[in-house]
């Protein structure tokens, strides 16, 4: 399975973040890509099923989006998150998106989203194979 994360920022060392990107590289292929804006007719923004994260989007349980990524994974399709800079995501891109995906109804910084979007994403994956990561 391939994912695509693109978030406007700077990249900045984090060693959490490089451990749930090694942790993920055994059950998808995953990277991230640093934007300084967002656009709709952006190259990173093609190819797969777009998820824009916003605070007013769909939440879902750890299980519930291990499932949605079951799915993704089993017809083979790339999924590509999108987050944005402290001023949000563009109209643009929003109304381009698949789905408007929700962490929280709380705000966070990019870089705290991005790797909160990791690591729900690798619990995902250890949930998918029954791994002891998540506890119920």
């Amino acid at each position: 399975m391939k994912i695509r994360i693109v978030a406007v920022g700077k990249n900045r060392e984090n060693l959490v973040e490089r451990d749930f990107l090694k942790r993920l590289s055994l059950y998808a292929q995953v990277e991230v890509i640093l934007v300084k804006e967002l656009s709709a007719s952006a190259g990173a923004l093609k190819g797969g099923f777009l998820v824009v994260l916003d605070e007013r989007g769909k939440e879902f349980r750890s299980e519930g989006f291990a499932d949605l990524l079951k799915d993704f994974d089993s017809r083979g399709e790339t999924v590509i998150f999108v987050i944005g800079d402290a001023y949000g995501v563009p109209s643009e891109v929003k109304e381009s998106a698949d789905l408007l995906f929700s962490l929280s109804t709380m705000t966070f910084t990019h870089e705290m989203a991005r790797l909160f979007l990791l690591e729900q994403i690798y619990r995902a994956f250890c949930i998918i194979r029954g791994k002891k990561y998540h506890n119920d």
